[in-house]
């Protein structure tokens, strides 16, 4: 059973491995908090979710003492631009092309 130190509230822009990173101080930690989160690191976490901060022999009280100290907040999720560009698939008579406009696959 892993036991629970503390909480760590999800900021602006920051993905699962920031909230890992800023509740535990270290990467290794991160199969411990996502065990006792009930989440995946994949996941992309929800601004002002709290999640609890595993008491785990992979943190590192240097970096959080270093984070806090100096008020940084860890955040790497960026805006995703909006998708233009048609979709791979298609309806097999438009063929797909190159930026250029030229067909992408050829016949030849």
């Amino acid at each position: 059973m892993i036991r629970m130190k503390g909480t760590v509230t999800v900021q602006d822009n920051q993905t699962m491995p920031d909230v890992i990173l800023q509740g535990c101080g270290s990467m290794e930690a991160w199969s411990d908090f996502c065990f006792l989160n009930g989440v995946s690191i994949t996941d992309v976490p929800v601004i002002g979710t709290v999640y609890m901060v595993p008491v785990s022999a992979n943190s590192d009280p240097t970096v959080l003492q270093y984070l806090m100290q100096r008020s940084i907040v860890i955040g790497t999720l960026a805006d995703m631009p909006p998708v233009t560009e048609m979709p791979l698939l298609n309806d097999d008579t438009t063929p797909l092309l190159n930026d250029d406009g030229t067909p992408l696959f050829s016949d030849n």
